[in-house]
């Protein structure tokens, strides 16, 4: 360097570690200082080029990247000597950001060699705090990620000199916490209990770095560690989420200009919401399914004289019950006008762009039910019938589940109607209906041989 018509250079009195990029060849050097001199940065590195951009390398990762792919772990540290002093513990699965903040091009680098990092941390508090950026970063960018906390005062490079090969490798695999488990133990003051203001902040905070992630599964995973960690209920959690990701995809298409469906949405059920209609509409679909499909099969029932088709059981039974979804009723209606007429149903008579959900409804009822293989049933001696191949029970059962589910519906709404009556005379009529319908749902469970448990 040059200061003042005088050269001196940039690197006295430091150690000098050659910087290789990913094909060995040395691109930079990086020096760390000898002496404890305040005023001086304990790292510097070569100037940036057009060859070497310190936000694009990793320190080691030339010779690192074999033995991360062997092991589908990365370790990241901090400084030139903790590489040395891992690759001398027999940890050579690791590299340093080079006194860099991470970067998304690290991070980048790293994921061509395996998708998890786990990050090693010097035990100062307030330092891991400033480094939790990192860890959004790596979770923004799809990859796990794990923490260890070395013992206060304490660096990867003293604290590797301090033991055995072997008990430090096994120190690094038992402290490995993940991103959940060890946030909260930082947030925390080491996982002790906190006043409810601290806890909401602590919330937040875990709820935002799981937002990142850009896998929908594994957001569903964490914010149930995350819940139970904390003792929050998963449906608080799912509703911050939501709202997060929700705000997220308006900036985007207020920056885009462009409308952005909100897809990747943790599925957010409603507190306490009865099951009971969603459960009611797949039985009515069922009993739509089976009529369309197998309408014009004919039976001999017990007490028939005659064939009777599969259409004229279910129309007979279903005469006096009324479906709850109004498409599933409108196609029902039509596909039995159709039978009545002496028609088959055919997908093309539903289809048309003037109806089209009940187009996509009948779409639907065409995909029949999974069925195991002729070559997996003769493979693993597992034998199961078709559907097809017992139609009448098929029928008979479909109906009896419809029947049970408008059963129990009305249960629920006379005892909604107990509760809400202050007359005495119309609760004992109530009560007296309750006993009725109990009776025909227990009937009911009998014949379709399901057994409640009290």
């Amino acid at each position: 360097l040059r200061s003042e018509n005088k050269t001196y250079d940039r690197f006295r009195g430091r150690v000098i570690f050659p910087i290789h990029n990913v094909a060995g060849k040395v691109i930079a050097f990086g020096g760390r200082i000898l002496c404890k001199d305040k005023k001086q940065p304990k790292y510097i590195n070569s100037p940036e080029t057009e060859v070497y951009h310190k936000s694009d390398i990793l320190y080691g990762i030339y010779q690192a990247r074999q033995a991360i792919r062997n092991a589908d772990q990365c370790y990241l540290v901090e400084g030139y000597t903790d590489v040395l002093s891992l690759h001398q513990s027999g940890v050579e699965n690791v590299v340093a950001s080079s006194g860099t903040s991470l970067t998304k091009e690290q991070i980048q680098l790293i994921s061509r060699y395996t998708k998890n990092i786990t990050v090693l941390y010097d035990g100062d508090s307030a330092g891991i705090k400033a480094s939790f950026r990192g860890i959004d970063l790596i979770l923004e960018h799809g990859l796990d990620v794990k923490a260890v906390v070395l013992p206060e005062g304490e660096d990867p490079d003293s604290y590797a000199g301090k033991m055995s090969a072997e008990a430090f490798q096994k120190y690094l695999e038992e402290q490995a916490q993940d991103f959940i488990t060890f946030k909260i133990h930082v947030l925390t003051d080491g996982g002790r209990q906190v006043e409810p203001a601290k806890k909401v902040q602590v919330i937040r905070e875990l709820v935002e770095s799981i937002s990142l992630i850009p896998d929908g599964i594994k957001r569903a995973v964490y914010l149930k560690s995350c819940g139970d960690q904390l003792e929050v209920e998963e449906q608080v959690l799912i509703s911050e989420l939501n709202k997060l990701l929700i705000r997220k995809r308006q900036k985007i298409r207020k920056a885009d200009n462009k409308a952005e469906e909100l897809t990747d949405l943790v599925p957010e059920p409603e507190p306490k919401q009865d099951p009971l209609p969603l459960l009611s509409f797949y039985v009515e679909k069922e009993c739509l399914r089976l009529l369309f499909n197998y309408g014009h099969e004919s039976f001999y029932g017990e007490d028939e004289e005659k064939e009777i088709s599969i259409a004229e059981y279910i129309i007979r039974e279903m005469k006096d019950v009324r479906f709850e979804n109004e498409l599933i009723e409108k196609t029902f209606n039509k596909t039995v006008n159709l039978i009545n007429e002496g028609k088959k149903p055919e997908p093309d008579q539903f289809m048309g762009p003037q109806d089209p959900a009940m187009s996509q409804l009948v779409t639907d009822l065409l995909d029949m039910k999974y069925t195991v293989s002729k070559g997996w049933e003769k493979k693993h001696s597992i034998f199961t019938g078709h559907e097809s191949e017992n139609l009448p029970d098929a029928a008979y059962k479909m109906v009896l589940r419809l029947k049970r589910k408008k059963v129990e519906m009305l249960i629920r709404e006379n005892d909604d109607a107990i509760k809400q009556s202050d007359d005495t005379q119309e609760q004992d009529e109530l009560l007296n209906m309750k006993m009725y319908l109990k009776g025909i749902f227990d009937e009911l469970n009998t014949k379709l041989g399901i057994v409640i448990s009290r």
